[in-house]
């Protein structure tokens, strides 16, 4: 699609899990007459609620949210489908003469909607298949291992978990012979499709542990594992957000494969795990300006001086 010619530019609000960023988002919604986009690669899939920290009607607050719940748990997602809903969505708001919020912790999201996408080798039916033929007699730890040898830099930036993009690197490698690294960094994401102004959020380490640790006991108390009950009932546990942090481990749990205190540190292992890799790739990204969650006074001010 033609990109939509657009008066202001989009505000991304970007940082760590349970830092804030779905809050703030709303009070600047209120305040800058503007809609909100997800950048979520978790909470675009319907039922999947608790565990992925959806902001619920209550706390929308009237404020339009959209690619939230727009995916079947049977469906696999990628960022070229996300991209391309996301540019619709940009055209459906701005044609209402409202700002656009774009909101998330899914940094390869927010990086394709402002950059573009990286012209990789087009999917290879055959290959893939013979990767998700191993992943099922070998496990996937076993490509993932894989991965860690061909192309370690990609590695590192993928949970171990994350079926879908453990196989589409090796799937690139395999038919290029390049490491999808590699083939990533040539891009450059230097020239913006839509201009922006980056928000990131940020608190220090031992405030935002206890923000998670606070975060996880809540879904927990809210019934998370009862979540995961009926949804493994309804789909199994192999779909694409049972990846997700503290799905996996609740499935595992409920196998009986460790008792509910080891369960709730594991949660807070990975999720601490999780939101440094979030933190080391928006480091990476020097057109983010970082603020606290409750900076709102100067964070208006700096999207107002941006335009």
């Amino acid at each position: 699609m033609v990109l939509p010619q657009i008066t202001h530019p989009l505000i991304i609000i970007c940082g760590p899990t349970a830092v804030g960023k779905s809050s703030l988002a709303v009070t600047l919604a209120k305040t800058l007459n503007a809609e909100i986009i997800g950048a979520d690669s978790q909470q675009i899939y319907r039922e999947f609620d608790i565990g992925t920290g959806k902001i619920s009607e209550a706390e929308r607050d009237g404020v339009a949210h959209h690619l939230i719940d727009v995916a079947a748990p049977t469906d696999t997602c990628d960022v070229g489908q996300y991209v391309k809903a996301a540019d619709q969505a940009i055209a459906d708001i701005t044609s209402r003469g409202h700002r656009v919020i774009v909101v998330g912790g899914t940094g390869m999201y927010l990086r394709a909607l402002v950059y573009g996408l990286v012209k990789t080798a087009s999917r290879d039916t055959q290959i893939r298949d013979q990767l998700t033929a191993r992943m099922e007699s070998e496990g996937l730890a076993s490509l993932y291992n894989e991965l860690m040898e061909v192309d370690p830099v990609k590695a590192a930036q993928l949970h171990p978990n994350d079926t879908t993009r453990i196989i589409r690197a090796l799937e690139v490698w395999q038919a290029t012979g390049q490491p999808l690294s590699e083939i990533q960094k040539t891009h450059g994401f230097t020239t913006p499709r839509y201009p922006t102004v980056w928000i990131g959020l940020e608190l220090p380490r031992d405030e935002l542990v206890a923000r998670i640790h606070s975060r996880v006991d809540t879904m927990l108390a809210n019934g998370w594992i009862d979540e995961v009950r009926s949804l493994i009932q309804k789909y199994g546990r192999n779909c694409a957000p049972f990846f997700a942090v503290g799905y996996r481990e609740i499935a595992d749990y409920l196998e009986g494969q460790f008792d509910e205190a080891t369960l709730k540190e594991k949660i807070y292992v990975a999720t601490r795990q999780y939101s440094k890799r979030q933190m080391t790739w928006f480091r990476g990204s020097p057109e983010i300006a970082w603020f606290s969650p409750t900076d709102v006074a100067k964070i208006c001010d700096h999207i107002q001086q941006k335009g």
